[in-house]
């Protein structure tokens, strides 16, 4: 039987703290736009060694985000649906934001009061409210929320699932309902159960991708229809590594899947190196190979993204999806230019805070994808 998930749709104006690994953010006032000026005083904090889930602590909240770039970490896929688009965070009870144009953001709420208890049964050290790297989807006129819950310094750990007809708290059918739990791990299996990848591939067909640092990158078919595995308590398929690598995400372009996986380490400010791989197969199932021909299972990858002068480690790769420009979800906006979402460990132009970014996404003739570059504004005369 579903269960209808308490909710919290509008927040008054706080700094919310909230547990995931020692992780702090700052969470602006519902409906307003994102503050754009830095908190005076503000410093790079010291943060603990990568280990299990990337080491995703972080101090206190430093400085806040100029128009465009919400603080975030581990964002899912941004979603455009009924004129906004949206995206969802890690954080005390799944966090997310709107905006109308990808550049001006706004704090919306949070998804969960509590986690189900069912799932939060799996891993009773959780505190009851962290949710980590959540991943969106629309299907059947619902959106699929996949949000992992887990603890630091262990491997227990699970992925939920929660929908929701619409995306907008104001709107009368906003009601999030419980699906219960799609895949877990006991802590001593070859997974890690964190870190969901959501794909609905074009023969129908639904998949998670999720693992990290601990064993492997595991991938599980799903039911189309109810989201939930379609073999329960089942381990998922290797396609990769899970050595110093997490938040995988499969997408589908010209005949190959291609699987971006994070390496490195995250979560250590300025110091943090994480970087975006890629490897690709005919089938959805691998074997997954870099452009050399190295499988992903033996440490393989393409570089895809690295860090730069300013921004430091990007990570959590994702296409932009429109909802509004189809049903089943476009990948090209008008212009005709993909899009992908990440986050910076530490953009050190706004304090090393985490931000999220949003690029064009662009393909090489032989077919692998390239970060592309946002047009620089020309200077006002």
């Amino acid at each position: 039987m579903s269960r209808q998930i308490r909710f919290v749709a509008m927040l008054p104006v706080v700094v919310l703290f909230f547990a995931m690994q020692c992780i702090s953010q700052s969470a602006a006032a519902p409906g307003a736009a994102v503050a754009q000026t830095p908190m005076p005083g503000a410093a790079p904090v010291t943060t603990p060694s990568a280990g299990q889930g990337a080491g995703r602590g972080f101090g206190p909240a430093i400085g806040v985000p100029v128009a465009g770039m919400p603080f975030v970490h581990d964002p899912s896929t941004v979603v455009r649906f009924h004129g906004q688009y949206y995206v969802f965070a890690t954080g005390r009870g799944a966090p997310f934001y709107s905006s109308p144009d990808t550049i001006a953001w706004a704090r919306q709420g949070s998804v969960f009061t509590q986690i189900p208890d069912e799932v939060h049964a799996l891993v009773p050290k959780n505190s009851g409210t962290d949710v980590w790297a959540p991943d969106i989807i629309r299907l059947n006129g619902e959106f699929y929320l996949y949000y992992a819950v887990s603890t630091w310094g262990v491997f227990q750990s699970a992925i939920g699932l929660a929908t929701n007809p619409v995306l907008d708290p104001k709107d009368p059918a906003y009601k999030w309902t419980d699906r219960g739990v799609v895949v877990s791990s006991n802590g001593t299996e070859d997974v890690n159960a964190i870190d969901p990848g959501v794909i609905h591939a074009p023969d129908g067909t639904l998949w998670i991708c999720y693992g990290s640092y601990h064993g492997s990158i595991r991938l599980t078919q799903l039911d189309p229809k109810t989201g939930l595995a379609l073999k329960p308590n089942t381990l998922g398929i290797a396609i990769a590594t899970a050595h110093e690598s997490e938040a995988t995400d499969i997408v589908f372009h010209d005949g190959f899947y291609y699987l971006f996986v994070n390496r490195g380490t995250c979560c250590k400010g300025k110091d943090s190196t994480y970087n975006i791989r890629v490897g690709r197969a005919r089938t959805i199932t691998g074997p997954y190979t870099d452009r050399d021909g190295v499988p992903l299972a033996d440490g393989g990858g393409t570089l895809f993204m690295e860090s730069d002068a300013t921004r430091i480690g990007p990570g959590h790769f994702g296409r932009v999806v429109d909802y509004d420009a189809s049903a089943a979800g476009s990948i090209a906006p008008p212009n005709g230019t993909e899009r992908f979402s990440i986050h910076y460990e530490a953009d050190m132009t706004r304090g090393g805070r985490s931000v999220l970014d949003i690029r064009p996404l662009r393909w090489s003739p032989d077919g692998w994808p390239i970060a592309g570059d946002n047009p620089v504004p020309a200077p006002k005369e």
